[in-house]
């Protein structure tokens, strides 16, 4: 039973278990809830993030999008594991819809991002402060580099060297302007959560 409510709680933002002996079935089964509203909302947002806004690229047949940028705010702020469930599924489902071929390879490559990307941001970041760290920005940073590498393998299993080279640029770009946008977009939502956490606190 501790093993479950560790997990519960791991996929759940800003949660901790209380003392075993007050942990209920309706607890368990409301924080669940919660923990899939939160995913599929995020897998939404990003699967919307990346179709809508997005240039293709003729030399590869991808495209180059603002998925990422989604992706890097809600593992900041929700955690490294939503990150990845929103992320690679997100990803995934607007590659199935997009560029098919592509989505196997996005579920890992994207799902790893929004692992990365919460890993050490989510520790960092301070919804309690309404601020990000270096600690964001590195874990952006190593985010979008992942992403980077990964699609070169990917362009390379799909086509040869020649064709990841030339996503190159696209992807670096789309890594760059990710954590600029990710991390401008996590500071004014967790300002926003801040507020509201202060106003429940004070209206309680």
């Amino acid at each position: 039973m501790e093993a479950l409510q560790g997990f519960v709680f791991a996929l759940i933002p800003g949660e901790r278990p209380p003392p075993v002996a007050k942990f209920t079935g309706g607890a368990i089964r409301m924080r669940a809830l919660r923990t899939v509203v939160y995913g599929g909302l995020g897998i939404a947002l990003v699967m919307l993030g990346t179709l809508i806004i997005r240039y293709p690229l003729p030399a590869t047949g991808g495209y180059v999008n603002v998925g990422d940028t989604f992706i890097f705010a809600l593992a900041a702020l929700f955690g490294p594991y939503l990150g990845m469930i929103a992320g690679g599924i997100g990803s995934a489902l607007a590659d199935l819809i997009a560029a098919p071929v592509f989505a196997p390879f996005t579920l890992v490559v994207k799902g790893l991002e929004g692992l990365i990307a919460g890993w050490l941001a989510h520790r960092r970041l301070v919804a309690r402060t309404g601020r990000i760290t270096w600690q964001t920005a590195l874990s952006f940073v190593a985010a979008a580099a992942w992403m980077v590498v990964g699609y070169q393998f990917t362009y390379r299993i799909l086509g040869s060297w020649g064709t990841a080279l030339a996503s190159l640029p696209g992807d670096a770009i789309q890594g760059l302007s990710s954590t600029i946008l990710g991390l401008l977009l996590t500071g004014a939502l967790a300002r926003v959560l801040l507020a509201r956490t202060r106003g429940q606190a004070g209206g309680g």
